[in-house]
């Protein structure tokens, strides 16, 4: 359970934005858990998959189902509301009626 091997995993490469940990799930695996949470740089959004049973190896050999393995918890979301964009070449052009032409567009927000 070191921290090295994550580390180089995100410093190698830059495109990683989330990490998962998947610790077992008894007291020295939440705390190692809290301890890489607090290691890993604020830019990442962190999650922990948190198997149904002590450790994942039980959850293999009792055969539960992918589904029911594991919840997963968000411990940091980084993520911003994205903004809709809209490429100019997907606006449809239309043909514009004029009150005062060039300057005042009839039914149009004008400033003045």
């Amino acid at each position: 359970m070191s921290e090295k091997a994550m580390k180089r995993m995100y410093t190698e490469y830059p495109h990683i934005h989330s990490i998962y940990l998947c610790l077992d799930n008894d007291e020295p695996g939440n705390e190692r858990c809290r301890q890489f949470v607090s290691m890993i740089p604020e830019e990442f959004c962190v999650f922990r998959l948190e198997s149904a049973k002590k450790d994942w190896n039980e959850c293999l050999v009792e055969g539960l189902p992918v589904k029911e393995m594991a919840k997963q918890i968000c411990l940091r979301d980084n993520r911003e509301n994205l903004i809709p964009v809209t490429k100019m070449s997907e606006v449809e052009e239309t043909v514009v009626q004029w009150l005062w032409y060039p300057f005042i567009p009839f039914g149009k927000v004008t400033l003045i």
